[in-house]
């Protein structure tokens, strides 16, 4: 879960774009990416002090969960692409 009170570089409070890189929140001056829209970001912000239960009953939007998982692939997408224990664990693979 991101650290959604503060940017995750500076410190600059209530940061509306996701970062990749680190999975956290950043603000507009220290982000590459476009801020979440602001039901994305108020359930960002609640999810933990929310229940299960409260959750179903007031899912996200369509266009929400969209948003989230596009930020996960992207989250995925650079931390998979750093994991090289491949490398040394399947070496008839490495020069593939």
């Amino acid at each position: 879960m991101p650290q959604t009170s503060f940017c995750a570089l500076c410190g600059t409070p209530e940061p509306e774009h996701p970062d990749p890189h680190s999975g956290q929140m950043l603000c507009r001056p220290c982000a590459a990416q476009p801020a979440y829209v602001p039901d994305v970001l108020a359930y960002l912000r609640n999810f933990p002090r929310q229940s299960v239960r409260v959750l179903m009953e007031a899912p996200l939007s369509v266009a929400g969960r969209t948003e989230l998982w596009r930020a996960l692939e992207r989250f995925v997408a650079v931390q998979v692409g750093r994991v090289q224990s491949w490398r040394v664990n399947l070496p008839q693979l490495a020069g593939a």
